[in-house]
């Protein structure tokens, strides 16, 4: 499952595979009564929680990428409940970050995706 998760981020990160295209995709794993399709679909959001704090270090295209996954995850209504609260806990921390700042762009950035779910 974690090999197929990693294979996911790959695909993406290489240009293979766009955020979109991902996220449907994890929307269908998220879905599925298989445990193997769930299963990867908890694996690609655990791993994304593991990786914040690396964030800082990623080069600008692969943060680029990556906030717009955590958007659209949050967007598409992927993430809920104590998942949900952890990545709008961490997207509020990167807006915290001082402007122009990478953490503050990816801020920035996943933010423009769920904005509309902002009251």
């Amino acid at each position: 499952v974690e090999a197929e998760a990693n294979a996911y981020f790959q695909r993406v990160y290489t240009g293979e595979m766009r955020v979109e295209q991902l996220v449907a995709h994890l929307a269908t794993l998220k879905g599925s009564s298989e445990p193997r399709g769930h299963g990867a679909y908890a694996c690609v959001v655990h791993n994304l929680f593991e990786e914040y704090r690396f964030f800082p270090k990623y080069p600008d295209a692969f943060l680029r990428t990556t906030a717009l996954l955590f958007g659209m995850l949050i967007q598409h209504e992927l993430v809920a409940s104590i998942t949900l609260g952890m990545f709008l806990r961490y997207v509020l921390e990167a807006l915290r970050k001082p402007a122009g700042s990478k953490m503050f762009a990816f801020g920035v950035l996943a933010l423009a995706q769920f904005k509309w779910r902002v009251p």
